[in-house]
């Protein structure tokens, strides 16, 4: 059995140098200068080239979040939401991206709509609520949800 050491110390009991008193203990992260980046996560919000304010275009993004039952009100949905995607390429709606769960404990799929600004963004609302097929079709799906909130951002 090995003999027990203080913390700090050698086990032959001498004091590290890096440890002994009046030296300053260097840190072995590397310095790094800040680099801006273009992700919307990283990074200097300021420092972004894709912001309006420095000559980049505004994007508006829609966020559907749709909690689902689960076993049976999942299948439901799904055959719904393939029915609500074709009426909304036939009526002109800008179409999105499905994204499905992978963890958790909620069952929710969002879908994320893109758009190059408010007004673009504020008329396809416009085409979307004024066809009355297409809301029946969209209200049929929502009966088979638990729930539903939009979120809207803009950069």
């Amino acid at each position: 059995m090995r003999p027990m050491t203080r913390v700090g110390l050698r086990r032959n009991g001498s004091v590290p140098p890096a440890l002994r008193p009046g030296r300053k203990r260097k840190s072995r992260i590397r310095q790094q200068a800040w680099i801006p980046r273009n992700d919307a996560h990283v990074g200097d919000p300021r420092a972004d080239p894709s912001l309006p304010e420095q000559g980049g275009t505004s994007v508006v993004r829609e966020l559907i979040f749709f909690d689902l039952h689960l076993g049976q009100g999942t299948e439901d949905f799904n055959a719904a939401f393939k029915e609500v995607q074709a009426e909304m390429a036939s009526i002109g709606v800008v179409l999105g991206r499905k994204w499905g769960y992978l963890t958790g404990t909620v069952r929710t799929v969002v879908y994320e709509r893109e758009f190059e600004s408010l007004a673009a963004y504020e008329e396809d609302d416009a085409l979307f609520h004024n066809s009355k097929d297409f809301m029946r079709l969209w209200r049929a799906m929502e009966s088979t949800l638990r729930g539903m909130r939009v979120e809207v951002w803009q950069n």
